[in-house]
């Protein structure tokens, strides 16, 4: 599977759960989740599978409290989705927003297979 492959299920994975999703940092809806590909491991001895953790950004503007609302909304939507034990907080800037969002940060580990 490609890598590219396993971004878009995701996304459609958590547009089905009502979260504005994409892999693409131009277009994020706020608020509303991006999706990210990050750090890839090969096992051992291994031509056919990979290791690939995926980064979620749930993504908010600042706007005060009502800022943690979408937050915790977005979030409660993602773990209906993938089972999750973790989120961190962080500030995440796009570039079409001139401001920095505020964000939880949520890694996926899957393992990929050639198929």
């Amino acid at each position: 599977m490609k890598i590219s492959e396993v971004l878009s299920e995701i996304v459609t994975n958590l547009q089905a759960v009502g979260l504005a999703a994409t892999d693409n940092p131009g277009i994020v809806n706020l608020p509303g989740a991006l999706v990210l590909p990050g750090k890839i491991t090969y096992p051992y001895m291994s031509a056919d599978a990979f290791t690939m953790e995926v980064e979620i950004l749930l993504l908010a503007p600042n706007k005060g409290p009502i800022t943690l609302d979408h937050l915790q909304t977005m979030l409660n939507k993602l773990r209906t989705a993938y089972d999750i034990s973790e989120a961190n907080l962080t500030g995440y800037k796009l570039p079409n927003n001139p401001d920095i969002c505020s964000a939880y940060v949520v890694t996926l580990s899957l393992r990929i297979t050639k198929d």
